[in-house]
């Protein structure tokens, strides 16, 4: 029989030539098409399968889809075809695809539709990145534990968020979000049980965001997501809220505040953006917005105009020296005596918070003049002590900021010309909250300062991102230990063991320890049986203004 006898019904002619001119039309915007089961498991497969994906065609049908994704971005991909958007279309997600035959790890962009009509099956397309990029940030540009972008590094993805909604005729907005008091929630609830949350809030957030990889965590309970204007914001709260609800059934806990904005301001710089972010963020926690708010660039305004009236009031404050220095007490934890004092900044307004006012004296380029005028109360009190023959020694914190001000530098160590030979009476501990940029230079100040008779210290050592390149960059003679590692030593095995380690690797490195937070007896007689030498907590004593609060061994005659 010849092959023009067998003639295929004209019915199903039409219907092939119907899907090969669809497969043809997908093929202009797509490198891989997909088309998956209710399960997720591939049922057609056509395109560049061997190249992105390391195998054939023929063997990838029954494959579930999750195989063909790198491990860190399964749990987001399952996330985003859980949610289909209007019409059932899924916004398009950037993903790492897995190659068994490859050791570089290939980029995609995910995009497609879930249509009831056909048995509830998955139709996607995988496709090379073209306009919308990854987000190339390094390791150290990301959060810790959760793997999304630093607040350090999210502006400029904003920024360039922002260039490339105008390079495509795309609108983006973001949407800020705050988990309230889910740090102490956290301290309450099992460790398991808050790790799977935080990796489902990251999915979440990630499976939301352009292209999969456009969410930052702002601060410890603090996010930032920036997504396709079509994102249902209703919809993601409500997931979010629901997600909550695993670790806080009653809902009597967790409070969730979110604001969406356009994502507008391209004249911004990228500093402009980072502060109007860090507004809208501080103005959500304190409860001042929520729900749709003004644009980037009006928050920015308002932020310029909030700045100022804030310097000018603190500046006023440090002019007028409307503030206060409490002490409290680092004792040894073999003898608990007295070893020296933490000097701690104390407003006489009882609304204003020290930590924040700190931290914006840092972001605002102040913070200089705060650390200047701190120590000058703290050498007159060293002077006062002197004169009553009674030795006092203080420990004050310096802010990174100050230490790479040439300007700083020259006024600070006229300052401290002024103790003669009590400058071994006076210590400097290095805070963390602002990063320090030039690590080399730093150390040469600190090593200036030892060598005229001051300790220096590495504060809050462990919560940030950079302690250990601290801890190897920086010559100090103590570290303090962060209060939060303290605190749950007794609680889990894990931090017990960190805690540990740290511990050795300073003792290692003949590096005296201090451990924050103490509250307790047993707390206490666990980092001293395992090597920490200074202990600080509440004890020992809470912070006070007047030395004559504590114990006659506070002072040391002399």
């Amino acid at each position: 029989m010849s092959r023009q006898s067998v003639q295929t019904p004209e019915p199903i002619r039409s219907l092939k030539q119907e899907r090969d001119r669809f497969v043809a039309l997908a093929f202009t915007a797509a490198d891989i098409l997909l088309e998956l089961d209710e399960a997720r498991i591939i049922r057609f497969v056509a395109g560049a399968t061997s190249g992105l994906l390391g195998r054939d065609q023929d063997r990838l049908i029954g494959v579930a889809l999750e195989e063909l994704v790198a491990e860190d971005d399964r749990r987001m991909v399952t996330a985003v075809l859980d949610r289909p958007g209007v019409a059932g279309r899924f916004e398009a997600v950037m993903v790492r695809l897995a190659n068994p035959h490859s050791a570089v790890t290939r980029r995609a962009i995910v995009s497609g539709y879930r249509l009831p009509d056909l048995g509830g099956h998955y139709f996607l397309a995988l496709s090379l990145p073209k306009y919308m990029v990854a987000t190339d940030v390094s390791t150290e540009a990301r959060d810790v534990e959760t793997g999304l972008i630093s607040a350090r590094s999210f502006a400029q993805i904003a920024k360039h968020r922002q260039q490339e909604a105008n390079d495509i005729g795309s609108n983006y907005e973001m949407t800020l979000l705050h988990l309230e008091r889910f740090g102490l929630l956290r301290q309450q609830l099992d460790r398991s049980l808050t790790d799977e949350f935080m990796a489902n809030l990251t999915s979440l957030l990630r499976a939301n965001s352009v292209v999969g990889d456009s969410a930052a965590r702002l601060d410890q309970d603090t996010y930032s997501v920036i997504h396709g204007a079509e994102t249902d914001v209703a919809k993601l709260r409500e997931q979010v809220s629901k997600l909550a609800r695993t670790v806080d059934p009653k809902g009597d806990v967790l409070g969730l505040r979110m604001a969406t904005m356009p994502l507008d301001g391209a004249e911004l710089g990228s500093t402009d953006v980072a502060r109007a972010i860090s507004f809208v963020a501080e103005q959500l926690k304190e409860r001042k917005l929520s729900g749709r708010i003004n644009s980037l660039r009006r928050q920015h305004g308002e932020m310029v105009d909030d700045t100022a009236r804030r310097i000018s009031e603190y500046r006023g404050i440090i002019r007028r020296r409307d503030f206060r220095v409490a002490l409290q007490p680092i004792v040894d934890l073999a003898s608990r005596q007295v070893e020296h004092y933490e000097a701690l900044l104390r407003l006489k307004r009882v609304d204003e918070s020290p930590f924040e006012v700190i931290t914006f004296a840092e972001q605002a380029g102040f913070i200089e003049e705060f650390d200047l005028a701190i120590c000058r109360m703290v050498i007159d009190k060293i002077k006062r002590a002197e004169q009553r023959s009674q030795v006092l020694r203080l420990a004050v914190n310096l802010s990174a900021r100050s230490i790479e001000s040439e300007s700083f530098v020259i006024a600070f160590n006229k300052l401290l010309a002024t103790l003669g030979p009590m400058r071994d009476r006076l210590m400097f501990e290095v805070t963390e909250t602002a990063r320090i940029d030039d690590l080399g230079r730093a150390n040469a100040f600190l090593q200036d300062l030892r060598r005229a008779g001051h300790r220096v210290c590495l504060d809050d050592f462990g919560s940030g991102q950079a302690s250990f390149q601290y801890l190897r960059s920086l010559k100090v003679d103590l570290v303090k230990i962060d209060g939060s590692y303290v605190r749950n030593a007794l609680k889990t095995d894990d931090d017990r063991k960190f805690l540990r380690a740290i511990i050795q690797l300073c003792n290692s490195l003949g590096i005296i320890t201090v451990g924050e937070m103490i509250e307790n007896e047993a707390t206490a007689n666990f980092l001293r049986s395992n090597g920490v030498q200074y202990g600080q907590g509440y004890l020992f004593g809470r912070p006070s203004v007047d030395i004559s609060d504590f114990h006659e061994q506070n002072t040391t005659q002399k």
